[in-house]
């Protein structure tokens, strides 16, 4: 198994880890994302992919969170996530993983209505689109994108949970350092880009570079980051979100 298959392995075995079932409904042990105005979410990875051969399977069941009763169950074809739940409009955004290539980006967002169970895409999915990342904000209203939207490739651009639409914003920061124990002489002579060896799936962005700021703003933050590690020496861009 080369470097690139275990690279790929361990992602996967990451995911599998990171939705195992779980084993209690206590409020407190399940992830933010995934508990709603009156509802609780259990996310399980059914299968996982095979490359050209399966997209995966992931099962979403919903709870009460009142007495942890059963509501209703969804099996969906390929890897999916819970990204955030937007308060205003009570509903959860979801992100499914699919094969693009050699890559496993985010290509597909639905929305779970959290009063009558709903399950509906994004209007996002009917364009050619995929993310490396996703970055909420706090109330779920918007998400940070890094990869494809349309004509435009390997860019920073926002969905509005609310309205459903997309603004794109420009250049984007860089991915996050990589263990230094899957990196090797190969990869360091690489650019460090979306898209390359070690940064090619769907992956959570680190602390501090996509930052959600008071009245409608994000604040991003730039630098000569390398695989190892993010730079020093830093540049800030804020930017104004269209609501």
């Amino acid at each position: 198994m080369g470097v690139k298959s275990l690279k790929t392995a361990f992602v996967l075995l990451i995911y599998l880890l990171a939705y195992i079932e779980l084993i209690s409904f206590d409020k407190k042990d399940i992830p933010i994302a995934c508990c709603g105005k009156s509802t609780l979410l259990k996310i399980k990875i059914l299968s996982l992919p095979m490359h050209d051969k399966s997209e995966g399977e992931t099962s979403i069941t919903i709870y009460s969170s009142k007495d942890s009763s059963f509501i209703k169950e969804y099996k969906l074809g390929g890897i999916w996530h819970c990204i955030a739940y937007n308060i205003q409009d009570k509903k959860y955004i979801f992100g499914g993983d699919f094969q693009v290539g050699a890559w496993l980006p985010m290509c597909e967002i639905r929305y779970l209505d959290d009063t009558n169970f709903e399950l509906k895409p994004s209007q996002l999915n009917k364009t050619d689109w995929f993310s490396f990342v996703a970055v909420p904000d706090e109330s779920g209203q918007y998400i940070a994108l890094i990869g494809k939207y349309d004509e435009k490739y390997m860019v920073l651009y926002i969905l509005n949970t609310i309205t459903d639409r997309v603004q794109i914003l420009g250049k984007p920061p860089l991915p996050p350092p990589v263990d230094s124990s899957f990196i090797n002489d190969d990869l360091l002579k690489e650019s460090w880009q979306w898209g390359n060896s070690y940064a090619d799936g769907f992956t959570e962005m680190d602390d501090g570079i996509i930052v959600y700021e008071k009245n409608d703003k994000i604040r991003v933050s730039f630098g000569k980051d390398n695989p190892l590690r993010r730079a020093l020496k830093r540049k800030s861009v804020v930017y104004n979100l269209i609501k």
